[in-house]
């Protein structure tokens, strides 16, 4: 592929189009990290239980992040 047809084609694309593609790829990004740290969270609270289940109900937020 030459420069000419890269240019050529870099031209038809709309620049519209690329910007809603960015805007939804970065959103599906940022969805995945939520996700992401949720799930850590819930593995983190339940290994927790599992470890220790007298504490269920009296575990802080805090706590749980910094545990690994």
């Amino acid at each position: 592929m030459n420069s000419k047809n890269v240019d050529a084609d870099i031209n038809k694309l709309n620049i519209s189009e690329i910007n809603k593609k960015l805007r939804i790829n970065t959103y599906k990004i940022k969805l995945s990290l939520v996700e992401l740290e949720v799930r850590g969270l819930i593995y983190r609270k339940s290994m927790l239980n599992y470890r220790y289940p007298w504490l269920k109900n009296t575990i802080p937020p805090w706590f749980i992040k910094r545990c690994p």
